[in-house]
């Protein structure tokens, strides 16, 4: 097996994990633009590996696409997304495992219970 195989995104540059990340996620640049603020033009001369990038853009297009600067920077092969302590396989379940995250542990206990109540233990 080739390392491509196993790291098929690491010899990507940054724009186009950039234009990868937000096709995946079916948004387009000014869609981009208005959750980043990070300008729809300069945007496009990113992902097009035409210009440099400024801390805080980088910033916040990894906050926006939930990944780590390395990832967006090409030095780590695993977005925080992929890793195993931040897993999910849709949007959905991201924004249970922030609510997940933010809720105190009596917060947690009370919805497990609320939740073991409803489902049947086989389901899980």
């Amino acid at each position: 097996m080739t390392k491509s195989a196993i790291l098929p995104h690491m010899n990507e540059t940054m724009g186009s994990r950039l234009r990868r990340l937000r096709r995946e996620r079916n948004l387009n640049q000014t869609e981009v633009y208005a959750e980043t603020n990070v300008d729809r033009s300069h945007l496009s001369k990113l992902e097009n590996d035409k210009a440099g990038v400024s801390w805080e853009s980088i910033e916040a297009l990894a906050d926006f696409y939930d990944v780590s600067v390395d990832y967006l920077r090409g030095k780590s092969p695993v977005s925080s997304i992929q890793s195993p302590e931040n897993i999910a396989h849709s949007e959905d379940e991201r924004l249970l495992l922030q609510i997940w995250r933010a809720m105190s542990e009596s917060e947690r206990a009370g919805l497990i219970a609320l939740i073991g109540n409803r489902i049947k233990p086989n389901a899980l």
